[in-house]
């Protein structure tokens, strides 16, 4: 089971709305076993940035920026968490070869 905490977020709004609007969020993660005992943890960063433009849209780019951010802190959780050597022995012991399949 992996848990996701939330731990910051930051956002800009340009002066010209032209301007790129720019998101980041932080959330500090715990893989668990399925009995609950911790696997790994770590902390994950996105990201994220959108281009202005002109028109009276400008008030939905903060949003699409930040959701921008979620996506890139979830890819990278998601590729971080393959790679981590903690995960890759743990799924050694259960029997699995990759974390794609694993189901806790």
């Amino acid at each position: 089971m992996l848990k996701a905490q939330f731990e910051d977020f930051a956002f800009t709004i340009p002066f010209l709305k032209t301007s790129t609007y720019r998101a980041k969020i932080m959330y500090r993660f715990t893989l668990h076993d399925r009995k609950g005992s911790p696997v790994a943890s770590g902390r994950v960063v996105g990201e994220g940035a959108l281009n202005g433009r002109i028109g009276f849209q400008y008030t939905r780019w903060p949003g699409k920026a930040a959701n921008l951010a979620i996506e890139d802190a979830m890819r990278k959780l998601i590729e971080d968490t393959d790679r981590d050597p903690e995960v890759t022995r743990w799924l050694r012991a259960i029997g699995s070869g990759s974390s794609a399949g694993a189901s806790s």
